[in-house]
């Protein structure tokens, strides 16, 4: 049943049992009325509620076991109280006081889900429907039922709508298409659909990417996510799984001509004898342009008795031999990682941005992807909102809404691209 119901006339004692499976949350399950008196039994947070009016005597109770979990369950009201999978789990006073109410001699008016003026209608599935002592009741249309029901006590069906007969349907979740991304396995468990992700996604379609420097921090360096883990690339000067471990770069000797080695902040700086220049002290102060002592393609030009280089962007020191630290300005946006690179630099982007300063977020949905909905951009990927009547990754899966039968009267219904349509008989008009 899905926004719909059926509803038949009746006169039994009372005696009320059933079979269902849903995961709504809310709902109308059964609404049994005489002209002054009722009985519903619904559904509200997935709790089973029955609630009666006797006599102005207004009264309501809820169950304490939670029903909308896909698992069949068997349901049965009488006088000694309301059990469920056959163990008592509401018990109250007035239930004796219905088998009185709604007697043999009674006429009643049974409806089976929707109510138009309250509850939405239970959405799931309804077997072997009990009445007092009356046989399971059908949803069968006139002529659909065969010679079932002949020679038998039955109720007759006087309206429905959005009823399946087969018990128990269940919408393909997983669908054709899978609905999962990133390789993730689709498992359809009766109206709830689990992705079970590959490992470094998570999210209800395994649609975001993990990210596993979250809570790490590379301390002179940048985090880079992968899969199950994470690695640190080191600035200059540093090493160690975290980069917070100094390089001893005076290890290797780097001042030459007896100059005097230190480090500081990942770099060595030579401290040079009065005669020799340079960041290894490599060249003599008396050097002329020729050949040219400048590097990194700097221009030479001689002054008196030593010389002059005029660096170019992104390099200092007397030969230009030193490289400037570009990243010390931070010019890499969204929380991206500047690393130093041949005199440039270069910005290492969090997901779901990209650009050479990470200043552009990555727009999934340029492309148009959902055919029939509205394309939402996710952490590293496009989520779509389908219109009414399309699913898929896509929205390019047409629904056959006709297979809940939403024509009335026995209207026949025909699917068309994203809705359907009803052609009624000669005695009925409207939508449905």
């Amino acid at each position: 049943l899905e926004n719909g119901g059926v509803a038949m006339d009746i006169s039994k004692s009372l005696q009320i049992s059933f079979m269902l499976r849903t995961r709504s949350l809310s709902g109308q399950i059964i609404y049994l009325k005489t002209p002054t008196s009722f009985l519903s039994v619904s559904l509200e947070d997935g709790l089973l509620v029955y609630e009666a009016l006797i006599n102005d005597n207004m009264k309501k109770q809820r169950t304490n076991l939670v029903v909308n979990d896909g698992v069949v369950r068997s349901v049965d009201i009488n006088q000694n109280g309301l059990h469920i999978d056959g163990k008592l789990n509401a018990n109250n006073l007035l239930l004796p006081l219905l088998v009185n109410t709604f007697g043999i001699n009674d006429n009643l008016t049974l409806i089976i889900g929707q109510r138009s003026d309250q509850l939405p209608s239970f959405d799931g599935c309804l077997e072997n429907i009990h009445i007092g002592i009356t046989p399971p009741i059908s949803f069968f249309v006139d002529g659909r039922a065969g010679n079932l029901l002949e020679n038998t006590m039955h109720f007759k069906l006087m309206k429905r709508r959005n009823i399946i007969d087969n018990f128990c349907y269940a919408d393909d979740l997983c669908g054709l298409v899978n609905p999962c991304k990133n390789d993730a396995v689709c498992r359809d468990l009766w109206n709830k659909r689990v992705c079970e992700c590959q490992p470094g996604f998570t999210g209800t379609f395994c649609e975001t990417r993990i990210n596993r420097c979250e809570n790490h921090i590379c301390k002179f360096g940048a985090c880079i996510s992968g899969i199950d883990e994470y690695s640190c690339v080191c600035l200059p000067g540093y090493d160690g799984q975290f980069c917070d471990e100094e390089m001893n770069l005076c290890k290797l000797s780097p001042c030459l001509n007896g100059g005097n080695c230190t480090t500081a902040k990942g770099k060595y700086n030579c401290d040079c004898p009065p005669h020799f220049v340079g960041s290894r002290c490599q060249v003599l102060k008396s050097s002329k342009c020729l050949p040219s002592p400048c590097e990194n393609g700097a221009n030479c030009t001689v002054v008196k008795d030593t010389f002059k280089c005029d660096c170019p962007p992104g390099f200092d020191g007397i030969l230009c031999d030193i490289q400037k630290d570009i990243c010390q300005s931070n010019p890499c946006k969204n929380g991206a990682t500047c690393l130093p690179k041949d005199g440039d630099f270069k910005c290492i982007c969090t997901n779901g941005y990209e650009g050479r300063i990470c200043e552009e977020m990555k727009d999934y949905c340029s492309t148009s992807p959902c055919v029939h909905g509205e394309c939402i951009t996710v952490t590293d990927n496009f989520l779509c909102n389908c219109e009414s009547g399309w699913n898929g990754e896509h929205c390019d899966i047409d629904i056959n809404e006709c297979i809940r039968f939403p024509c009335e009267h026995d209207g026949n219904c025909t699917n068309t691209p994203g809705s359907y349509h009803c052609s009624c008989d000669s005695y009925h008009l409207g939508y449905y």
